[in-house]
């Protein structure tokens, strides 16, 4: 049930490679035009920038006396999730990438499911990592103005719900 659930949303999300290997082997001249060339450059960003974020943070935690600290070096001083945000950015890539070579509209949205599912998965993934860091950093005054000035997006913070007080 599950696992086959999960399959069939990464296969609607590599679906966009597939459709421009497919155009390829049958010979079909598809046009990356502009669209697939910035999806084809922000995949090659995303990935660069979700992997420098990684090793910054492996960095900063493998440093004395950083395990347990709040990352806020590098990248993760100007945004919250700066991996997810690189791995956001590449899998919209992987969309754009392959819109040149969509010949019908079940390829469409194939590939829209596939993104639509990896967003879904990934804002799940941060709003819980978020939901971590508050409980773990909620004490420490600079992580407190950081969530206030900084989001996802870094300091192109989109309006969120206000967060729920709790009352003791």
């Amino acid at each position: 049930g599950v696992w086959l659930t999960c399959a069939t949303f990464y296969a609607a999300m590599i679906s966009p490679c597939c459709y421009r290997l497919q155009a390829a082997a049958d010979g079909v001249k598809s046009s990356w035009g502009m669209v697939g060339k910035v999806g084809i450059s922000m995949q090659f960003v995303g990935l660069l920038f979700e992997s420098i974020a990684d090793a910054q943070k492996a960095t900063f935690k493998a440093t004395e006396g950083n395990r347990s600290s709040w990352c806020n070096i590098g990248l993760w001083k100007s945004f919250s999730h700066p991996n997810y945000l690189g791995e956001t950015t590449f899998w919209l890539g992987v969309y754009l990438g392959g819109i040149g070579c969509y010949s019908a509209s079940y390829q469409y949205l194939i590939s829209t499911i596939g993104l639509l599912f990896i967003t879904c998965v990934l804002k799940s993934a941060t709003d819980s990592l978020s939901a971590q860091e508050v409980k773990r950093y909620g004490m420490n005054e600079d992580y407190l103005e950081f969530r206030r000035m900084r989001g996802f997006l870094g300091p192109f913070k989109l309006k969120r719900q206000p967060e729920k007080q709790i009352l003791l």
